[in-house]
C-alpha cells in the first residue's frame, strides 16, 4: 500500500484474532438492536448507541454486522492490551467514535469480507462495506487498518478502499464554497417559498447532500442529493423562520467530506386583509389597507428606491399618500434587501336597483361611484363594469352624473325567477360585485 502512513508490527495474537473471526461469525444467532449484545444483527433502521467509556457507533439502516464478544488487541509494544468491542460487518456503514488514547482505553475492532480489517486508535472514522470492496473514512484521529495481515496507521483525511485484489488510499474530498442566492425571503402567512444555495463545484464530487437546519429548534429538513455540475441547488418549500444550509461534498464511492454551514438565511411571513390580491412580492391594497409583518423583531425598513435611512420594522405597512411603494427590509446589520412591491386599488360602491316598468318589462337602474386609495371620489379609475343577465353579458352605455356613473336598462318579463349580476374590476379582479333577482308580477 503506497500511501503517507506509518507501520506498525503487532505480535501474532492481534493475526491470530483477525483470523478467527471468521469462524466465531458462521455460529452467531439473529438477535435484537441491541449492538452490545453477541450475535448477528440486520437493521432495519439506523441505530446510535453507547457502548462504553464514551465509546459509540452509529449504524446505518440495512446493514447486517454481528457481534462477537470482546478482544485484547495489544496496540502498543510494552503496554497492555486494548479491550476492543469486535464485530464483523457484511454490508452496510458504521460510524465508530472513540475517545482518543496512546493507547485507548478500549476501542472497536471491525473485519470485512474482503480482508479487511479495522481498530480505532482514537477519533471518528466510518467503515463502508460494498459488495466488492471496504472503505474506510479517518474523518479524526487515527486508526489502524489492514488488508490481509499488512497492518498500517493513518490520521484524519485519508480515505481507504480495500477489496481482495487491491488497496488503494487518498485524501477525503474538500469541502464546498457556498453561499445563498438571497439570506432574507418574505412569503404570504401560511404559505412557502423557495430558496436556492450556490455551490462551488468540489472536485471529485458526484452529488451534494444538503441538510437544513432550523435556528428555532426545528429537526434538520431532508432535501434531495443534486449532481456536482448543478452549481445553484435549490431549496423548496420554506415555511417562516431562521434557517443555516450545511452542504458536504459525495465521492462515487459515497464518502462525504465535512460540511460547511451557510450564513442565516430568513424567511419572515406577512398577512394582507381581505380585499388585497399578492402576486409574489407585489400586492394590491383597498383603501385603508395594510400589510402586516408577522415577525418583524431584528429586522429594518426603508421606502423607495434611492432611501439609505432605515428604521426599525414596524408591525405593519401601507402605500404612500395613495401610491405606489416600495418597501425595502434586511435585517439589522445586513445588507441583503428583500423588497414588497405595494400598489393602490380603487374601491367601488354599487347600487343596483330594479322597478316595473310597464305590463311586459322591468327597469333596471345602476349607480357605480368609485373612489382612490385615499379615499377621495375618482373619475379616472382604470376600471371596467359589465352586467348578466342570466350569465349573459349586455353591453351598455354609461354617463358620467355628478360624483357616480350610471347606467339603465329594460328586461323583459321574465317567465320565472331572472337574475342580474354587476361587477366593477380593476385590473387584478373584483372590486365590487352586486346581484339582483327579477321575479315574474302576479
Amino acid at each position: 500500500m503506497s500511501t503517507a502512513r506509518s507501520s506498525i508490527r503487532l505480535v501474532p495474537l492481534l493475526v491470530s484474532i483477525a483470523l478467527g473471526l471468521v469462524a466465531t461469525v458462521a455460529a452467531a444467532q439473529p438477535s435484537g438492536t441491541d449492538l452490545s449484545r453477541r450475535g448477528t444483527h440486520v437493521l432495519a433502521q439506523s441505530v446510535q448507541q453507547d457502548l462504553e467509556r464514551g465509546i459509540a457507533v452509529s449504524v446505518a439502516s440495512g446493514t447486517r454486522l454481528t457481534n462477537i464478544g470482546r478482544s485484547e488487541v495489544p496496540l502498543k509494544t510494552n503496554h497492555p492490551a486494548t479491550s476492543c468491542h469486535a464485530f464483523v460487518v457484511d454490508a452496510g456503514r458504521v460510524e465508530v467514535r472513540v475517545p482518543e488514547g496512546d493507547p485507548p482505553a478500549s476501542s472497536v475492532l471491525i473485519r470485512t469480507p474482503h480482508r479487511a480489517s479495522f481498530v480505532s486508535l482514537g477519533g471518528v472514522a466510518e467503515v463502508i462495506v460494498g459488495e466488492n470492496e471496504t472503505t474506510v473514512v479517518v474523518r479524526q484521529g487515527k486508526a489502524l487498518v489492514a488488508k490481509g495481515n499488512d497492518w498500517q496507521v493513518f490520521g484524519s483525511g485519508k480515505v481507504l478502499v480495500l477489496s481482495r485484489s487491491r488497496a488503494q488510499a487518498r485524501e477525503v474530498i474538500g469541502t464546498p464554497t457556498i453561499s445563498v442566492e438571497r439570506s432574507l425571503l418574505m412569503t404570504r402567512q401560511g404559505e412557502t417559498t423557495d430558496a436556492a444555495i450556490h455551490v462551488d463545484p468540489v472536485a471529485g464530487a458526484d452529488h451534494y447532500e444538503i441538510e437544513l437546519v432550523g435556528d428555532d429548534q426545528r429537526p434538520p429538513v431532508s432535501v434531495p442529493r443534486f449532481l456536482a455540475h448543478a452549481p445553484w441547488i435549490p431549496i423548496p418549500a420554506l415555511g417562516p423562520g431562521r434557517y443555516r444550509v450545511r452542504v458536504r461534498a459525495v465521492d462515487a464511492l459515497g464518502v462525504a467530506g465535512s460540511a460547511r454551514t451557510s450564513p442565516p438565511l430568513r424567511v419572515v411571513p406577512f398577512d394582507v386583509p381581505d380585499g388585497a390580491v399578492v402576486d409574489g412580492s407585489t400586492i394590491w391594497l383597498s383603501p385603508g389597507n395594510r400589510v402586516r409583518l408577522v415577525d418583524p423583531a431584528g429586522l429594518e425598513l426603508t421606502y423607495g428606491t434611492a432611501n439609505r435611512y432605515f428604521i426599525d420594522a414596524p408591525g405593519d405597512i401601507g402605500v404612500a399618500g395613495g401610491n405606489p411603494t416600495v418597501a425595502r427590509i434586511r435585517v439589522k446589520g445586513t445588507n441583503d434587501e428583500a423588497q414588497l412591491q405595494l400598489r393602490p386599488r380603487p374601491a367601488a360602491q354599487l347600487r343596483v336597483g330594479s322597478r316595473r316598468f310597464d305590463e311586459t318589462s322591468h327597469q333596471v337602474e345602476i349607480e357605480l361611484t368609485v373612489f382612490d386609495a385615499a379615499g377621495r371620489v375618482t373619475t379616472s379609475a382604470p376600471v371596467s363594469k359589465s352586467v348578466w343577465i342570466d350569465g349573459r353579458e349586455v353591453p351598455l352605455d354609461w354617463t358620467q352624473q355628478g360624483a357616480s356613473q350610471r347606467t339603465a336598462f329594460r328586461v323583459p318579463e321574465p317567465k320565472g325567477p331572472s337574475k342580474v349580476e354587476v361587477r366593477v374590476e380593476d385590473e387584478v379582479g373584483p372590486i365590487a360585485e352586486e346581484t339582483v333577482e327579477i321575479t315574474r308580477s302576479n
